[in-house]
């Protein structure tokens, strides 16, 4: 294996987290264990605090409960197959990493290929919160009744109020 395309990156400060991706789509079938199968990644810090979120890897979707918070100071390095999950979370301060792909022999790598981003989903919620019942809607309400009123309004769902006396 050699590495290749060594490149800089830079995030400005105040940035906000980088959409989820993978470098590579994930092969399938026996191939999955092969560490040989896909091209890795290797990101070098220059300096302390950079931070990734990584979310596993052969993964379609990114989970909140999968989230690792990945701390790396000035010279650590990281290496990870190209289809683990991951982002580089935003941070305050303008941060710079050196970036390059781990070749392998049996895989012929695509010049100037793109990461391929996959969705995010918060699978945490609390059981206190009250939340929309509907599926994939974002709503949270602050109390029962504003909740009534979202699924009523947006959901055409009906409760039958009991009578004042």
């Amino acid at each position: 294996a050699s590495a290749t395309e060594w490149r800089f990156l830079k995030s400005t400060g105040g940035s906000t987290d980088q959409c989820i991706r993978r470098e590579f789509l994930s092969v399938t079938g026996s191939e999955a264990l092969n560490v040989c199968a896909i091209p890795g990644s290797i990101y070098v810090a220059l300096q302390d605090g950079t931070y990734f979120y990584g979310y596993g890897w052969n993964n379609h979707i990114a989970l909140r409960s999968c989230q690792t918070i990945i701390e790396l100071n000035k010279g650590d390095i990281i290496l990870f197959r190209g289809d683990y999950l991951f982002g580089a979370a935003g941070s305050a301060a303008t941060n710079v990493v050196v970036q390059a792909f781990l070749d392998m022999p049996l895989y012929l790598r695509p010049t100037n290929s793109m990461p391929h981003f996959v969705d995010f989903r918060d699978d945490t919620r609390d059981v206190d919160d009250i939340f929309c019942y509907v599926y994939m809607c974002p709503f949270v309400a602050t109390d029962q009744r504003s909740l009534q009123q979202h699924l009523n309004r947006y959901h055409r769902f009906f409760y039958n109020q009991p009578r004042a006396r």
